[in-house]
């Protein structure tokens, strides 16, 4: 098991910039602040495969979906928050005029 999100307040924090993450950084904000930690983010990076990169560099830490996370690197460790609760939204899109059989059960279970 990783460390408490409390044990990182004072590490530097590398995200996604505001464009590429605009659906996981109030997710991100909401469980830092409801844990009392505001993250002291150092980078926010155009390109998600750059940010193991600047972890291995010394950059920072970061705080990574573990749906995104399939990097398999020898030079930074990878472990999930002590005592983690924190719970991603998952939306689904789908085009209006989509005739693909497959898009209707999911569209039926969305209400």
């Amino acid at each position: 098991m990783g460390p408490p999100l409390e044990a990182l307040a004072r590490d530097f924090v590398i995200l996604g910039n505001s464009d590429s993450w605009r659906h996981f950084i109030p997710h991100l904000q909401s469980y830092c602040l409801k844990s009392g930690v505001i993250p002291r983010v150092a980078l926010g990076t155009p390109n998600n495969d750059s940010i193991p990169g600047l972890v291995a560099a010394r950059m920072g830490v970061t705080l990574y979906p573990d749906c995104e996370l399939n990097h398999t690197r020898g030079d930074i460790a990878i472990h999930p928050l002590e005592n983690s609760d924190a719970r991603l939204s998952i939306e689904l899109a789908w085009h209006l005029d989509n005739s693909n059989p497959a898009v209707t059960p999911f569209i039926e279970q969305s209400g």
